[in-house]
């Protein structure tokens, strides 16, 4: 992970966003049917094509990114969260890919990160998970 920037690397990117006036709600494992407080998880990809210039947000423009080491070091740092307050008994209603442009990511690796987030915490049986992208990023082909 050496050759990516310190200021790209994973960090804090495990943060319950619960809203207060929601402190109590709760969400229903899909695996057990069992309620457990709710919780939002935002996964940050910070790298882009190119840098728009009305991003105010931790990215990087590159036209290559460590994408599995990236994956990596995601999954590493959301295990270090898995048994710590206030997500030890957690369960994700939420999970929101930002960044950067996460849709730039293979879908084989989006499908890493989402499988190391349900082994570690329990996903709400209607959890809402959402990829932010850019348009040329899902356009087809040509």
């Amino acid at each position: 992970m050496s050759d990516i920037p310190a200021t790209a690397r994973p960090r804090s990117v495990a943060t319950k966003t619960t809203p207060v006036a929601d402190a109590g709600a709760t969400a229903t494992s899909v695996a057990t049917g069992i309620a457990a407080p709710a919780a939002s998880l935002y996964v940050h990809i910070p790298y882009c094509h190119a840098k728009c210039p009305y991003c105010d947000f931790n990215s990087y423009a590159a036209t290559e990114w460590p994408e599995d080491r990236y994956a990596d070091a995601l999954l590493a740092e959301l295990g270090t969260h898995r048994s710590t307050e206030p997500w030890r008994d957690t369960m994700l209603a939420t999970i929101f890919f930002g960044g950067g442009t996460p849709s730039l990511f293979r879908p084989a690796t989006i499908a890493r990160l989402l499988d190391g987030i349900a082994a570690r915490w329990r996903v709400a049986a209607d959890a809402e998970i959402t990829l932010e992208g850019a348009s040329p990023a899902f356009a087809p082909p040509g």
